[in-house]
This record gives C-alpha cells, structure tokens and sequence, in this order.
C-alpha cells in the first residue's frame, strides 16, 4: 500500500550510509503526501490505520518511531495537490531504515492474494501519479509537550530565506520565537511546537518554495488568535527589520491542518534544540 513512501525511504537511507556522521544529528520527520480521492478521505484513513497504524505503533513502542499521525489541510491554496499527509518521526536516519525495513518485512510476509487485496482497496480511494510527494525534514527546534497530551490542528508557516540566510534563519526563530513558544506551551496555548528544515535538498511542495517551516501542535483553533497575539506584543521595530533583512516576506505562507489521526506515545522523549 505504501511501497511507493516505503521505497523512497529505503533509496535515502541507503544514501545516508555514506554522509559524514555528526555528532547529535537532530530528529527527522518524514512526511508522506497524497490525494485522496473525493469522498473517500476517510476511507483512505481507516485503510491506513489497518494496515499501517500496527507497524508504527510497534515501532513506537520500541523507541523508534517518536510520533506519527494523518492529518488533512482545512484551508486550501492554489494549486494543492494533495489532502491528505502522513508523518513519521525517528531520531535519525538510522531510524528511517529501520521503520522502513519493519515496513518491508510487513509487506513481505503477506501473501499474494492479501496484497493484491489491499492494492485494489488503496486504488479505490487515493488518486495515482503526480499526486504522490515525499519531504524529509530535520527538527531545528523539537519541544514535544507532555506525555499523551492530545492535540486536534497544527498551525503551520511556511518561510523562505534569502540566499545565504539560511543559518540566521533558523538563529532568528530561537532567538525570537522559541522563547514565545515555551511561554504558549507553559499556560497551555500550545501542546508542542518547533522548526523543521530541509533535510534533503531541492525537495519543494509543487504549490510553495520555502527553506523554514514553524508548527504549532494545538488543541483548539483559539489558540491562533493568543499565538499571534503573543508573536505581535514581542514583535519590534528592530526585530522587523532584521526579520525583513532575513526572509523574503513574499513568499510566506500559512497553512492549518486538522488532526485525523494521532499515534499514541510512548515514554516522552527529550526537547532538542540543534
């Protein structure tokens, strides 16, 4: 059913074996988007949770997988091709080829008949070709909430830098946002939040280009209003200005998706800040 992410996946990590090792690498998050074919969103949901929710649940409970879950935009921009996307935490790509390798040995063990089973079932609800994309993401700034604390939207943004900004970048959002954020996740505004960066170069959504990407794990749509409302109240002459020397404020763009699906924790691991 997801041999097309699963290959991907292993093709990359294969790649990694030859990278330079460095010291602490921050988490990846690899994040699958597809089209689901109208009215069957929710059977594409359901389809996924049988065949793919035990493999990352087990993981999970290893120590492999940090966090995964669905998720499905609420707003929509020109030229979205996609509604639906899946995401998969792991500590590094050492992870990814585990949580790929569980996945193969999954999809291995069943017979003929079953996979052709699930292949006609998949065929029936999610859309073919262009519609597939993958990213691989590292976790600039990871803060991953209390224990089983539950959330319903993320608040994304989407930001581009200019070229030769990229590491002032991510320094402005831990210098700036960062320290908002742990205020929203002490008085409950936020359950967790962080930055991902491109972990593999030239990868861009067909609808944006970007280079930095905020998100906000939320519980209700309220906490928009007191996120932003915190983020203007820090917000400087100054701080504007040298945000506007950092990122093409052009091509920013936000987005809010609505949780489908949320795989349940184990022990909570550490906040990291690369």
């Amino acid at each position: 059913m997801k041999s097309r992410i699963l290959a991907a996946a292993a093709a990359a990590a294969a790649v990694a074996v030859a990278a330079p090792v460095f010291a602490q690498p921050a988490p990846i998050t690899w994040v699958a988007y597809t089209q689901g074919k109208a009215g069957k969103t929710m059977d594409w949901v359901k389809l996924t949770l049988k065949y793919d929710a035990p493999i990352y649940d087990k993981l999970m409970a290893a120590g492999v997988v940090r966090s995964w879950g669905i998720a499905t935009p609420i707003n929509h921009h020109p030229g979205f091709e996609w509604n639906l996307l899946t995401f998969v935490t792991v500590d590094n790509w050492a992870g990814v080829e585990k949580w790929a390798g569980a996945a193969f040995q999954a999809m291995q063990a069943r017979s003929a008949e079953e996979t052709k089973t699930i292949e006609t079932s998949m065929e029936a609800v999610e859309e073919t070709g262009r519609h597939h994309f993958d990213e691989v993401v590292r976790n600039a700034v990871l803060v991953p909430g209390k224990p089983g604390a539950k959330y319903s939207y993320f608040y994304v943004g989407h930001h581009l830098a200019r070229p030769g900004q990229e590491a002032a970048a991510t320094q402005f959002y831990k210098e700036f946002a960062a320290p908002i954020a742990d205020k929203l996740v002490a008085d409950g505004t936020v359950v967790a939040y962080g930055l991902h960066e491109q972990a593999l170069h030239g990868q861009l959504q067909p609808d944006r280009k970007w280079t930095h990407r905020t998100w906000y794990a939320i519980a209700d749509l309220s906490a928009i209003d007191r996120i932003q409302a915190a983020a203007a109240a820090a917000m400087t002459p100054q701080t504007a200005a040298r945000a506007a020397e950092i990122f093409d404020m052009a091509a920013h763009s936000d987005d809010v998706l609505m949780v489908l699906y949320q795989g349940a924790p184990p022990a909570p691991p550490a906040a990291t800040k690369k």
